[in-house]
């Protein structure tokens, strides 16, 4: 079987429900996936938001605002089946079948959707989630791991490991032990850095800063290269991730270790256009900037200061002091130039 991979890492967790019920929880980052087998036979989904599964697994029963999830089956003779999931108006869930790009009266759908949707489920690795949360409740924390370090797939190892160190159940103790247990198993870097990028991403408050900077530090141990520059993205891009100073130093200390400082400015430079961020977040990241060695960089992160957040006075308050440990000469003159056009009145 061949499988194609689109947009960003499909993470797919199961999580057991809360009132006992059996219906299953599935979250999921957008993307997509496609699959093949030797006859021709696809199967292609797309996901965007968190959908509940009956406990058969045969149809989703609720939906998060504005989820959608698509699956479609292709056959050997070029014909095509697809069933979308979509979140409706009154929180309902909608359904749409098309043949052959044609839409269907729903009905028509249930025969072929109770044999199609298990086996694409299957497919986009779901089952593997079903398992592992099955894992978590009968072994605990301990089994999730002891079955992560069995997996011969480092794929797969990462998605248990990311299964495990998610569950805000996990003190900060066991979570360090568990990112240990995972920095010496998963030997790809590639492979490593997906798991770290999941965890720097986690937005607060369920997963705290104590949990963070240990991943952080992970992160810097890397090897230079595109892996450590995205997981350092990813922690860039985090909500409401940089409030406290020591969750800031964890993330400048990584920051550092990056072997340019221009690539130390791009992803300060992200982190201060990330959706959400507040000024105290922003002032923070501007003063770290400061330790930056390169004064081209340094420049580079004032540039990158949204216009919109000049205006608050404790990020203008940062500027104007990294902006004084620049030379004289261009690049200070346009950051200068910057900060009085955005100067209150100007």
């Amino acid at each position: 079987m061949t499988k194609m991979r689109l947009g960003f890492p499909v993470v797919l967790l199961a999580l057991a429900a809360a009132n006992g019920a059996g219906a299953q929880v599935v979250a999921y980052s957008s993307g997509g996936e496609m699959s093949y087998d030797d006859s021709g036979h696809g199967t292609f989904f797309t996901v965007n938001g968190d959908a509940e599964l009956s406990p058969d697994g045969r149809d989703v029963v609720r939906m998060s605002e504005e989820a959608v999830l698509v699956f479609t089956e292709l056959m050997p003779d070029g014909s095509t089946r697809q069933i979308e999931f979509r979140d409706g108006p009154s929180r309902e869930v909608l359904r749409t079948f098309r043949v052959n790009g044609t839409r269907r009266p729903i009905a028509e759908a249930a025969g072929w959707l109770a044999e199609f949707l298990p086996a694409a489920l299957a497919k986009a690795g779901i089952g593997d989630w079903l398992r592992m949360e099955h894992a978590v409740a009968r072994l605990g924390f301990d089994g999730v791991l002891a079955e992560a370090a069995r997996d011969t797939s480092s794929f797969d190892q990462s998605q248990m490991f990311v299964t495990a160190l998610l569950d805000t159940t996990v003190s900060a103790a066991d979570f360090a032990r568990g990112l240990r247990m995972a920095e010496g198993r998963l030997t790809k870097p590639r492979a490593f850095a997906y798991l770290l990028e999941r965890l720097v991403g986690a937005g607060s408050p369920w997963f705290p800063d104590s949990k963070r900077m240990v991943a952080l530090e992970a992160a810097g141990r890397l090897p230079p290269g595109e892996e450590k520059a995205g997981v350092l993205r990813a922690a860039a891009r985090a909500h409401h991730a940089l409030l406290s100073d020591s969750a800031r130093a964890s993330f400048f200390a990584a920051v550092g270790t990056l072997e340019l400082d221009s690539e130390r400015a791009d992803v300060l430079g992200e982190a201060l256009r990330a959706d959400g961020r507040l000024p105290e977040e922003q002032a923070g990241i501007v003063l770290g900037a400061q330790r930056l060695a390169s004064p081209a960089a340094r420049a580079a992160v004032l540039m990158a200061v949204p216009a919109d957040a000049l205006r608050d006075p404790s990020v203008r308050a940062a500027y104007a002091a990294t902006l004084g440990t620049l030379s004289r000469g261009p690049d200070r003159s346009r950051a200068e130039a910057r900060l009085a056009g955005s100067a209150p009145g100007a």
